[in-house]
């Protein structure tokens, strides 16, 4: 019997949860001792497969996690409070930004801890495909999606050898399980209600487009303050906007997705304003490992375009974005010019956004390495970015966006 959360969280070696999960524990606990854990009942799991046929490469390991997370009263436990948890959906969101996933002790089984958290996302299946259906996607595209359940423990055993979930993949969950993400040729495309890039972006007549900085504190040389080798607070400054009944005045977005350091005014009479924080947009999601060629990409983007207007017509959605470490303009010097990714990321506008740096060791170096040295180079875009992380240089995860 476990009585207090810190004592089923210690249990299971968690450190840090969300404060919220006090209020909502006895509940989850009392859910717990009626019905036991129902979200790991083998005969259920049965028959979502049986009806949606998405687990088709895992299924013996998610049956056998199950078994697993049956067996141990602390698990079990703790997935239902993380299924009631993530029922609020709002307040979630903020949850997992301070929640772990247990740890399994030595010596025993790890599957059933390195899968608990896939658990939360079957039983929520039907919803989530009637919401689909209610939109109109085709049943392609809805399969597609639903897949993303299994994709994701093909993607932790890629990096790490064994199958499992992690933090990023519940997070990359919520999205399926909200009806928000669209899987439509190459891309995965999600429905973002509200842009928050840093930026205002204004198109003339002809068709010009100019990007200001918006509401960001920027490094001096114009990227985004924070990101690494950007940290430096000297010279560093705030892009704030100004709008008159004439003109709007800021600092203007250039070439390589630098902010310019001299401010300009754009005249009202000639520019409109198309894109700002708070409009609706698209965000691009890629799948690793898939043809990356620019007829394809293109094809993508075209289908997307027709199925979200035609499924979401009140979505009016003001521009494709897309951060990525594919974005970064340094790819140029170190990739031919006419590689798939140079191809790729000239259809966009790049603009700052604070990165981490990291990316190409989730999407291009999937296996983890103690050190640099260790990186392997099978391809010449292997050996081209570990030259360049060696010389102490970073690939950032920049912004990018093209209007629609």
């Amino acid at each position: 019997m476990v009585s207090t959360l810190s004592s089923l969280m210690d249990s299971l070696k968690i450190s840090k949860y969300p404060m919220r999960w006090n209020s909502i524990f006895e509940s989850a606990m009392e859910k717990y001792e009626a019905n036991g854990c129902e979200l790991v009942d083998e005969r259920k799991l049965h028959e979502i497969n049986d009806k949606y046929r998405i687990f088709t490469r895992y299924f013996d390991k998610i049956l056998l996690a199950a078994k697993l997370i049956r067996e141990n009263e602390q698990l079990s436990r703790f997935l239902t409070l993380l299924d009631m948890a993530m029922s609020d959906r709002a307040a979630f969101r903020n949850d997992m930004k301070s929640l772990e996933l247990p740890k399994a002790p030595n010596g025993i089984e790890h599957l059933g801890f390195d899968l608990v958290s896939f658990f939360v996302f079957p039983a929520t299946i039907p919803a989530t495909y009637a919401e689909y259906c209610a939109h109109y996607v085709p049943e392609n595209i809805i399969r597609e999606v639903l897949m993303e359940y299994e994709g994701c423990i093909r993607g932790y055993e890629l990096r790490n050898g064994k199958p499992g979930y992690n933090m990023g993949y519940l997070s990359w969950g919520q999205l399926i399980v909200d009806s928000l993400l669209l899987r439509i040729g190459r891309f995965n495309f999600e429905l973002v209600p509200s842009f928050q890039g840093g930026i205002k972006v204004f198109r003339n007549q002809s068709g010009e487009e100019k990007v200001f900085a918006d509401g960001i504190r920027l490094h001096r040389s114009g990227a985004a303050l924070g990101s690494p080798k950007y940290e430096d607070e000297e010279g560093a400054y705030d892009a704030n906007f100004v709008e008159t009944d004439e003109y709007w005045e800021g600092y203007p977005i250039i070439e390589g997705g630098l902010a310019a350091p001299q401010r300009i005014k754009i005249e009202k009479r000639h520019w409109k304003l198309v894109l700002q924080q708070g409009d609706p947009v698209v965000n691009v999601h890629i799948p690793p490992n898939e043809d990356f060629s620019p007829e394809i990409c293109e094809q993508s983007y075209i289908e997307a375009n027709k199925i979200i207007k035609r499924c979401y017509p009140d979505f009016m959605y003001k521009a494709f974005l897309c951060y990525s470490w594919l974005m970064d303009p340094q790819l140029e010097y170190l990739l031919k010019t006419d590689s798939n990714i140079i191809t790729f990321q000239r259809r966009y506008t790049r603009f700052p956004s604070v990165s981490s740096g990291n990316g190409v060791f989730s999407f291009v170096f999937l296996k983890k390495y103690e050190r640099l040295q260790e990186l392997p180079e099978n391809t010449s875009l292997e050996r081209a970015l570990k030259k360049h992380y060696l010389g102490g240089n970073y690939i950032y995860e920049s912004g990018g966006f093209f209007l629609v």
